[in-house]
């Protein structure tokens, strides 16, 4: 077993105010991407308990957005209901007409268990664990397949858009 003395370091914002008070020197600051955030920072050494308890909250929104970035286009939409009005608005009335109907068309040719998982998913807002309990699968599972159904009516429905 190796036994390595990794040093860790937690970014510390600065402005120029801070970077005058406290006699930093300019060549120590850095840009670095905080969040969704890119700011200057100088680097504060830390111990691995304090660099994962400062690092955790931003791995996990950064996750979370992640997650949430291929909904965009089925979020906030109602299965066989009025469209989106922010999608409607960036395509012309009846070409929104005939993307829904082929959204309409490509769900109804989905297998049960898709069907049901992305119904769960973004009209009920059920999270893929709750999902997995419901179904009866792995949340694994439940992930791998909502991926697999985004990426198939994505790249459907590429040609209406």
């Amino acid at each position: 077993m190796k036994n390595d003395k990794k040093k860790y370091y937690i970014p510390m914002e600065v402005t120029d105010e801070t970077i005058k008070d406290f006699d930093i020197d300019p060549k120590d600051v850095r840009i670095h991407r905080i969040g969704n955030r890119t700011v200057r920072v100088i680097y504060v050494p830390a111990t691995k308990e304090q660099y994962l308890e400062y690092m955790r909250p931003i791995w996990r929104e950064q996750k979370r957005l992640k997650r949430h970035s291929d909904t965009v286009l089925l979020d906030n939409m109602n299965y066989g209901e009025e469209t989106n009005t922010a999608f409607s608005d960036c395509i012309q009335s009846t070409e929104t007409d005939e993307i829904i109907q082929a959204l309409y068309k490509l769900l109804d040719e989905l297998c049960e268990i898709d069907r049901e998982i992305i119904s769960l998913y973004f009209f009920e807002n059920e999270t893929e664990t709750q999902i997995a309990e419901k179904i009866g699968i792995g949340q694994r599972c439940v992930n791998k397949r909502k991926n697999r159904i985004l990426r198939n009516l994505k790249d459907k429905l590429s040609e209406y858009i």
